[in-house]
């Protein structure tokens, strides 16, 4: 059982209280007494539990406020994370249903010899390493677990273009051929060939207008001669692709390239 050692309003001890033989000091409340305040032998504090499992442990069983800071705002913090090293809150969601995840926001991370801010998901379980920034609308930022940024998107797989990928470009594609092959590209769904050098290039997801730009290549016939390829938009999710050789005949030649800036 809890005994006060001592009680003093001169000294620098006003109240000092001794645990019991195992070194855990409780508080209890209500007509029928139920720990509301536990201090175990490691000096972690406990608020609504009995075990802390940290320096201050809150835990409460129902719907709620389990903690809050109420306090006038200024130029001095209301709330400090204090430490050396980096510094982490992470929030958790223990549902083994479907499957769990963490969401963290990294104060400080050391990168190289640099410190930065971090803000990240992680699998605790099975959960998808991407990251969403909701308001009342719906989803306003997005980056998919390849690091993606999308902008505008209802749901987290589909938004509005891209702004950003492992490219600067909103889309690209290189394709050749008579029956069309695409060796690689980024944000097309398909390219079709309407007659010899004429193609139709279609986006997956749709750009905010139709006044972006589209940059485009093509290989060099044979002897060194030149072909010209040229594009334009023709919708918010297509655009036309044309090549000629040098005399200005229409031609499939071997590769095209396309990109889409905005």
């Amino acid at each position: 059982m809890a005994s006060i050692i001592s009680a003093s309003t001169t000294s620098a001890t006003a109240l000092n209280l001794s645990g019991d033989t195992t070194g855990i000091l409780q508080l209890a409340t209500g007509a029928t007494p139920t720990t509301a305040v536990t201090i175990d032998a490691s000096q972690n504090v406990g608020i609504g539990t009995v075990s802390p499992a940290g320096k201050l442990d809150i835990t409460k069983a129902t719907n709620g406020n389990a903690f809050v800071v109420n306090a006038l705002g200024g130029s001095t913090p209301n709330f400090i994370v204090q430490g050396v090293g980096e510094q982490t809150f992470r929030l958790y969601n223990s549902d083994v249903s479907p499957n769990s995840t963490r969401t963290s926001i990294k104060l400080a991370s050391r990168l190289n010899t640099d410190w930065e801010w971090i803000a990240y998901t992680d699998a605790a379980g099975t959960g998808i390493n991407d990251l969403s920034i909701v308001n009342q609308a719906g989803t306003a930022l997005y980056i998919n677990p390849s690091r993606s940024l999308f902008v505008g998107g209802t749901t987290q797989n589909t938004a509005t273009a891209p702004v950003y990928s492992s490219t600067t470009a909103k889309a690209w594609v290189s394709f050749s051929g008579t029956t069309i092959v695409i060796q690689s590209s980024f944000n097309i769904s398909s390219v079709t060939r309407a007659s010899a050098g004429l193609y139709t290039v279609n986006m997956t997801t749709a750009m905010a207008d139709t006044n972006y730009a589209v940059v485009c290549g093509g290989s060099i016939g044979t002897n060194g001669t030149n072909r010209w390829v040229g594009a334009n938009p023709t919708s918010t999710t297509a655009f036309a692709v044309g090549m000629t050789d040098y005399s200005g005949a229409n031609i499939d030649g071997l590769l095209k390239t396309a990109a889409v800036f905005r």
